[in-house]
């Protein structure tokens, strides 16, 4: 068994890497850069809570599956399970509430969960359309107060001082245009799509949030073709619906951008990918060829691939292609020696720019610059888990240390 609370007390605390907003959109999609120790890591030290609608399949049924589907190699590397038992694989623990089905079960089913789980560590709402006439769509402010009521309480520093912060994915809703003639001439629920997903994008930019955004992976192919309908501005061409199908207001077919890319480039890997989902929910192709007439796997594993991509930013990776976060064992520059159950002594090579200790809560309770060695005493601290962080010429390096047991 790999997933129990002791494991995960031992983990860096999420929150120390999320100071700045990361967004998991369209430039995100390339998990061939995803160094494979973060992938290791955030399989080790992930729980994630993921409660979706049907769209939400696409995430894990969708691409993640199609990846432990293509080849026995990405079967072990990229391993994902809702079951806790399930050796070297990241666990989601998956719900079917929504965000959009039931707006009244979405903070006490967190807060549910949450309580009874204090291993912990991820949570993530899925939307089912964004438009207005489903009642939480309609007010999207409340959606982010929301949010920030349950980072306020399980997030580092919260009032339930959880021994391991809890870090909420922020997400935006997929393209939704049902064409005009299922609503009214001005598409309003196209409209209303684009100006929710917008505004729940610029809140996470603004504020230092984590956003997937779902609606991005959608719009945009893998060489960065824009088939969306709009973005701040509602001035669409064609309106683009879930399975990559586009769409003029007239209700006329006029294509599906998936489809195309992946006819133009069929030895592509996420060309390749696409026949091994699992379930692709709403945009299910024929499983032989990856993909129909009117309907698209693509965006399914571009879904998959940035979800990894996410996993390892939540970690400590930079998203660089890059392993500037290091553990101790792995960057022999700077070693934490531990010279009694509350003493340790941290010696670099180098001069370090600063040390930073930080308790379990992610709340810094010591700094010192230009260090070489430095004896650190916690003897007056309480038991328990503690991260020493070093800024060093070459990058920020973490150890992760058990003091006064």
């Amino acid at each position: 068994m790999k997933k129990g609370l002791l494991v995960l007390l031992m983990c860096v605390p999420i929150s120390l890497f999320a100071q700045e907003a990361i967004i998991i959109d369209h430039h995100c999609i390339d998990f061939t850069k995803i160094p494979d120790n973060f992938i290791q890591k955030a399989k080790d030290e992930l729980h994630i809570f993921y409660s979706h609608s049907s769209h939400g399949y696409q995430i894990t049924e969708g691409g993640m599956s199609a990846l432990m589907n293509y080849s026995s190699e990405y079967e072990e590397k990229f391993r994902y399970s809702n079951n806790s038992e399930t050796e070297n694989s990241l666990f989601i623990e998956e719900r079917t509430e929504n965000l959009t089905q039931d707006y009244s079960s979405f903070v006490p089913s967190t807060e549910e969960y949450l309580n009874s789980h204090p291993e912990c560590n991820v949570v993530m709402w899925n939307w089912c359309r964004i438009y207005d006439y489903h009642t939480y769509t309609i007010n999207v402010p409340q959606y982010l107060e929301d949010m920030e009521y349950l980072i306020g309480k399980y997030g580092e520093g919260g009032t339930e001082n959880r021994p391991v912060p809890v870090t909420f994915i922020f997400m935006t809703g997929n393209a939704s245009a049902d064409r005009p003639v299922d609503v009214d001439k001005d598409n309003r629920e196209c409209r209303e799509s684009i100006e929710n997903n917008a505004q729940i994008r610029q809140y996470c930019r603004d504020n230092g949030k984590i956003l997937f955004d779902f609606y991005a992976l959608e719009a945009y192919m893998p060489d960065g073709q824009y088939f969306g309908d709009g973005d701040q501005v509602y001035t669409p061409q064609f309106y683009l619906n879930t399975d990559n199908s586009y769409w003029n207001s007239d209700d006329q077919a006029l294509g599906n951008a998936g489809n195309e890319w992946m006819a133009a480039n069929p030895q592509s890997i996420y060309t390749l990918l696409a026949p091994h989902c699992i379930d692709c929910a709403h945009s299910d192709g024929e499983p032989e060829n990856a993909y129909t007439p009117d309907k698209s796997r693509l965006h399914c594993v571009l879904k998959g691939t940035a979800a990894w991509w996410m996993f390892a930013r939540l970690v400590g990776w930079d998203g660089n292609g890059e392993t500037t976060v290091a553990e101790e064992q792995e960057d022999k520059r700077f070693v934490v020696a531990q010279l009694g159950t509350s003493l340790f002594q941290v010696q670099s090579q180098q001069p370090c720019r600063n040390v930073e200790i930080y308790n379990i809560l992610g709340t810094r309770i010591m700094e010192k610059t230009w260090v070489k060695e430095w004896t650190i005493d916690l003897t007056a601290y309480s038991k328990g888990l503690y991260i020493i962080k070093a800024t060093t010429e070459k990058g920020k390096v973490y150890s992760k240390k058990v003091a006064n047991l």
